[in-house]
């Protein structure tokens, strides 16, 4: 059987440096690159690691070969020839075999008497890792990204929209993020695009929808955007996808009403439904490009009128939701009716705070926890709500107020039973800006929850986008910093659990 030699190529930043290959050649080398954060270097990742594991994986994971190796300088392992896609997989031990750093290829067919070159991004393991910066070893995002959007694609890539920041080139108000590179590549975007608080909803087919928020030029858009040619994003990762094929534009419709700051749920893959605390909520249908207001088969209204607090609208399943806040006591049961601007609300009659976009989670067990978006800073008013929609119950999890943002945080599933909260700022006496929290399963009641420390971030920031990836990898972009730091805008994270 033919067979491959890994020789490894390593080098310290994000821009690689070419190291010399070492083993003889047998049937074709295998070059392996490893592409590092800004933060932290690879000599702080290497000081607790005792070995490294090599392996070679099927697409479901399965190792089909596999080594140790005491260094990176030289290392040669004969591997099969593949018919099909593999990936290539470094982990760095501890001497308990705990795993310090890890990195994967994207899919690679070892193909016998040819010589491939693949890249293995490499991250510490439960901690954050700076991936995007001005430092002088790093490259910066194109663009602050502050008050946007980010999108993320099956095949890895996330797709960043908007800034608040005004000196932002409008030819170019959106980029598409390659985690796999660590690069971000600038999209060409009409004028129009440049906005604020708005909100981004991927569609089932792949196209994304961009609606409302504040424009740089305009108070409040209401046209309708759409992102198209994402085709090449919905499957397997492709190094070589383009992205000058990702074009955006102008529906030919508009909202019914501004919209900033707004809620926007996707419902039966191709409905938006869009609501505020100001207006009549309303839905995009993307069969007919156009916005409409409700229609309502209840007495009920989930969408009142609520001073400009905005309710959170939880998706349990493609036409079932949670909706949360906005007026005191107000929850309930969403249905939306798939194809028709038609839904149906049944209150729940829970008592909750004057909640305004408070951050919702869809829990595997099918309730939803609601994490601030306190209104007022109404004392007592619980900080973690879980919602039973079949009990029609509520429970709080205890969290120190003292230590817990209040607001500009993000709140992320990134496991059955565990949720991450990132940043934010708080009045707390004792609340650290950079802090993050685990919220965790601990038993198998429905309110068996508490609140930990998690990893400090690099950066401090408020009010940026937190996105889970295909890996199940975390990534923090952009926001703002605690005093107005510059670096925050530009910057981006990743935290590899």
């Amino acid at each position: 059987m033919k067979r491959f030699f890994l020789p490894t190529m390593v080098a310290v930043f994000v821009c690689l440096s070419v190291l010399a290959c070492s083993g003889e050649k047998i049937d074709g080398h295998l070059v392996i690159e490893l592409k590092m954060p800004c933060a932290p270097t690879l000599a702080e990742m290497q000081a607790g690691i005792d070995r490294y594991l090599i392996s070679v994986e099927d697409l479901n994971g399965t190792s089909l070969k596999s080594t140790t190796w005491s260094n990176l300088d030289i290392l040669e392992f004969e591997v099969d020839e593949s018919d099909v896609p593999v990936r290539i997989v470094l982990e760095g031990v501890a001497t308990d075999l705990r795993p310090v750093m890890r990195g994967q290829s994207d899919p690679v067919v070892l193909v016998s008497g040819q010589d491939a070159r693949i890249s293995i991004p490499i991250f510490p393991l439960g901690q954050f890792a700076l991936v995007a910066s001005n430092r002088a070893e790093c490259s910066p995002l194109p663009f602050p990204a502050v008050h946007h959007t980010a999108t993320v694609y099956p095949a890895g890539q996330v797709v960043v929209v908007g800034s608040s920041v005004a000196d932002v080139d409008s030819s170019h108000a959106a980029f598409l993020f390659d985690t796999a590179k660590l690069s971000a590549t600038p999209l060409s975007t009409p004028d129009f695009l440049h906005r604020a608080r708005h909100s981004a909803t991927r569609l089932a087919d792949g196209r994304l929808v961009v609606l409302g928020g504040k424009g740089i030029s305009s108070s409040a858009p209401q046209d309708l955007a759409i992102l198209s040619g994402t085709d090449g994003l919905l499957g397997e990762y492709d190094p070589d996808f383009n992205p000058a094929g990702l074009q955006f534009s102008l529906l030919p419709g508009v909202l019914v009403f501004n919209r900033s700051p707004h809620f926007a749920s996707l419902f039966h893959g191709d409905q938006v439904l869009i609501n505020d605390g100001s207006n009549e909520a309303e839905m995009f249908l993307s069969q007919e490009e156009l916005s409409g207001v409700i229609q309502l088969n209840t007495a009920s209204d989930p969408f009142p009128p609520s001073g400009d607090r905005v309710a959170t609208v939880v998706a349990l399943d493609e036409n079932r939701a949670i909706v949360m806040g906005g007026e005191v006591d107000h929850n309930g049961m969403l249905v939306v009716q798939a194809g028709s601007r038609r839904i149906s609300f049944e209150p729940f009659g829970l008592s909750t705070g004057r909640r305004d976009l408070s951050v919702g989670v869809a829990l595997t067990n099918g309730t939803v926890m609601f994490i601030g978006g306190q209104a007022g800073q109404v004392v007592n008013d619980p900080q973690i709500l879980i919602v039973d929609p079949l009990a029609k119950a509520l429970y709080d999890v205890p969290a120190d107020a003292r230590y817990f943002p209040r607001q500009g945080f993000s709140a992320t599933l990134v496991r059955e039973g565990l949720i991450l909260v990132v940043g934010g700022t708080s009045a707390g006496v004792d609340y650290v800006a950079g802090s993050t929290f685990y919220i965790e399963r601990y038993g198998q009641g429905v309110a068996q929850w508490a609140v930990t420390s998690g990893p400090a971030m690099i950066l401090p920031r408020t009010d940026h986008t937190a996105s889970l990836l295909p890996d199940g990898s975390l990534l923090i972009v952009g926001g703002t910093g605690p005093d107005g730091q510059a670096e925050v805008p530009v910057s981006s994270e990743l935290l590899n659990f």
